[in-house]
C-alpha cells in the first residue's frame, strides 16, 4: 500500500479506510498498471510544463513507463537501435536516465510515429504498441481530462492513428 499512496494512487483517511483517487480510476477503467499510469501522469506533466510535446519526447514520454523501463534488450536489439538514430530531446536528459528497455520503447515508437520501418529484431515491440495504442492513449487522455489539463486530447489521438495504422504523425 506504500507504493500506491507514494505515487499517488490511493489515500489512505485518518480512520484507516482507502480512497481511490482519479488517477488509480484510470488503471482500473483500462486494466493498466498503476505504475505505468503514475509514470505516463508524470512524463507528460513534464513535458507540457516544458513545452517539449515533440514527436520525440511524445515517444520518451510513451516509453516511460515501469513497463518499459525494465523491459529486456537483447543484443540483436541493441544493434538494431542504431538504425533508428533516437534521439533523447536535451530538456529529457536532465529528468530522466534511461534504461536499455526505456531507449527500445522509445526508439521503436519513435519510428511508429513518422510511418519509418522498424528492425525485424523490434517487430514484436512494435506489434505490442500497435496493438495496445488506443488503450494507452484513451487512459492517458482520461489522465489529462481528470487531472493533467496538458490539452493534449488531438495529438494523442494523432499518436495513436500514427502508431496503429503507420500513417505519418504531424504536430500541426
Amino acid at each position: 500500500l506504500d507504493e500506491l499512496v507514494k505515487i499517488k494512487m490511493i489515500k489512505i483517511e485518518e480512520d484507516d479506510e482507502i480512497r481511490l483517487l482519479s488517477i488509480a480510476k484510470v488503471c482500473c477503467w483500462f486494466y493498466l498498471s498503476p505504475f505505468d499510469v503514475s509514470a505516463w501522469s508524470k512524463s507528460f506533466y513534464f513535458l507540457n510544463k516544458n513545452k517539449l510535446l515533440s514527436v520525440e519526447g511524445l515517444a520518451f514520454a510513451l516509453a516511460s513507463s515501469r513497463t518499459c523501463i525494465r523491459d529486456y534488450c537483447n543484443q540483436q536489439e541493441l544493434s538494431d537501435l542504431k538504425e533508428i538514430e533516437y534521439k533523447i530531446p536535451s530538456g529529457l536528459k536532465q529528468k530522466y536516465e534511461p534504461t536499455k528497455g526505456h531507449l527500445k520503447h522509445a526508439s521503436v515508437l519513435y519510428a511508429l510515429l513518422p510511418g519509418q520501418k522498424v528492425p525485424r529484431s523490434l517487430y514484436s515491440t512494435s506489434m505490442q504498441w500497435k496493438s495496445d495504442i488506443e488503450r494507452i492513449g484513451a487512459a492517458i487522455k482520461s489522465i489529462d481530462s481528470m487531472s493533467g489539463h496538458w490539452e493534449i486530447e488531438d495529438q494523442i489521438d494523432k499518436i495513436s492513428l500514427a502508431i496503429s495504422q503507420g500513417v505519418s504523425f504531424g504536430s500541426e
